[in-house]
């Protein structure tokens, strides 16, 4: 069973430590995938599921040319959290 399940502002600020540095991508993939690979993930809101399932796979390539997400990829990532979080449905 996966941790409990991190909140929107807790989506965001793992998307902001990524974005400026504070965490690997690779650290940023396994934080993630505590509940993309869980068997019971616990995760209702679909904001915050769908950042974990992209944030999981933002180690995927290998060579920093090579990644299949960039920064830009980031950023978008993060303005869909920030929305939910100032547009709460």
């Amino acid at each position: 069973m996966a941790p409990k399940a991190p909140s929107r502002v807790e989506m965001r600020e793992k998307l902001r430590d990524l974005l400026e540095g504070r965490i690997s991508r690779r650290d940023a993939s396994l934080w993630a995938h505590q509940w993309v690979t869980a068997d019971d993930a616990g995760v209702e809101d679909r904001v915050v599921w769908d950042a974990l399932i992209r944030l999981g796979s933002a180690d995927l390539g290998g060579e920093p040319e090579e990644y299949l997400y960039f920064e830009s990829d980031f950023h978008a990532w993060l303005d869909e959290v920030e929305d939910a979080i100032d547009s709460p449905s």
